[in-house]
């Protein structure tokens, strides 16, 4: 996977939603003391959550801004076409419905009091009522759904399966 782009979102110097696009070379030039080195220290909490070189610190968000929580999210793309889940089910994450909307694998880390608090995919996740809630069925409530349309799959025990069935 290729990091695409970076925000930093009340993060020390950084008071709004900043994004910083990567292409296949990246530099960052500009005088002293003015947020190059956030961008890295923000990556390296990012990918190691403050236990690496970079620790979180509750000083963290920025000074101009009330809130206590910050955000770091990061933009990958030339992910692996397919991935598996439900142990041996091949899928991607276009058909599970795991990209942003710029087709991107996009994931985000909230911190807050130097700790993280929240952390998720941003996915462009249909809007349609009937597909909405898919992902967060249990097994059993998938296969009613199918068994209501009527649907067969080769394996009703492998919930990605069903989904891509639906």
């Amino acid at each position: 996977m290729k990091i695409k782009k970076v925000y930093l979102e009340n993060f020390r110097g950084y008071k709004g939603k900043t994004v910083i696009e990567s292409d296949s070379l990246t530099a960052f030039i500009g005088k002293n003391d003015i947020g190059k080195s956030t961008i890295l220290e923000g990556l390296d909490i990012f990918f190691h959550e403050g236990k690496n070189v970079i620790k979180i610190d509750k000083n963290d968000s920025c000074v101009d801004n009330e809130s206590e929580l910050f955000i770091i999210g990061v933009c990958f793309e030339d992910f692996p076409e397919e991935i598996i889940v439900d142990s041996t089910v091949s899928t991607s994450l276009k058909d599970e419905f795991l990209l942003n909307k710029d087709k991107l694998l996009e994931i985000r880390k909230d911190f807050k009091n130097g700790k993280v608090v929240e952390r998720c995919i941003v996915a462009n996740y249909p809007k349609e009522s009937s597909i909405r809630e898919l992902h967060s069925e249990n097994i059993s409530s998938l296969k009613t759904r199918l068994q209501s349309l009527k649907l067969e799959v080769e394996d009703n025990r492998k919930s990605s399966l069903m989904r891509k069935k639906y």
